[in-house]
Order: structure tokens, then C-alpha cells, then sequence
């Protein structure tokens, strides 16, 4: 479980879930990060009640299975707000 953080200003990932199976993220506000939250290549994880403000991109979801995106708050990005890509069950 990845929750109740603050990051602000990573040059690349605020949080970045690599390949980690059954994970929760959740309750975290990420701000002016040039990702928000990536994940990728995983399985069963719950991406929720997030906020999400500045940056490029909100979240990326990439070559992942079974894995839920549901109620984040995301604004004020320059690019998508969520890019998904050769995701199966999303």
C-alpha cells in the first residue's frame, strides 16, 4: 500500500510502481511532478482517490492486467490527464 504522501517537484515520477503486483495506491497528492503516478508492467493494482495537480502527465498505465483507475482528481496537467496504453482488464 503506497498512501497519505505528498510529493511535489520530481523531475521524473512523483510515484512510480514498477512491476509490483496487488497494489494499492491511494489517498496521495502528487503536485508539479512531471509524471504523477506510473505504472507499469503490473497486475491487481487499485489506482484511487489520488489528487493530482501541474505536470505533464497525470498518470501513465502501461502493459498492465486487472487493475482499477477510479476516483482521482486530476487538473492542471499539460498533457493527459490519464494515458493508458496495451493495458488488459483496465
Amino acid at each position: 500500500v503506497v498512501s497519505g504522501n505528498s510529493v511535489t517537484d520530481a523531475e521524473i515520477n512523483g510515484i512510480w510502481n514498477n512491476g509490483s503486483d496487488n497494489t494499492t495506491i491511494n489517498n496521495n497528492t502528487l503536485t508539479n511532478n512531471t509524471v504523477g503516478v506510473r505504472i507499469n508492467p503490473s497486475s491487481g493494482v487499485v489506482f484511487t482517490g489520488n489528487t493530482i495537480t501541474g505536470g505533464t502527465t497525470g498518470a501513465q498505465v502501461f502493459d498492465s492486467t486487472s487493475s482499477q483507475v477510479t476516483n482521482n482528481t486530476i487538473y492542471g496537467v499539460s498533457g493527459d490527464g490519464i494515458y493508458s496504453s496495451n493495458n488488459t482488464g483496465l
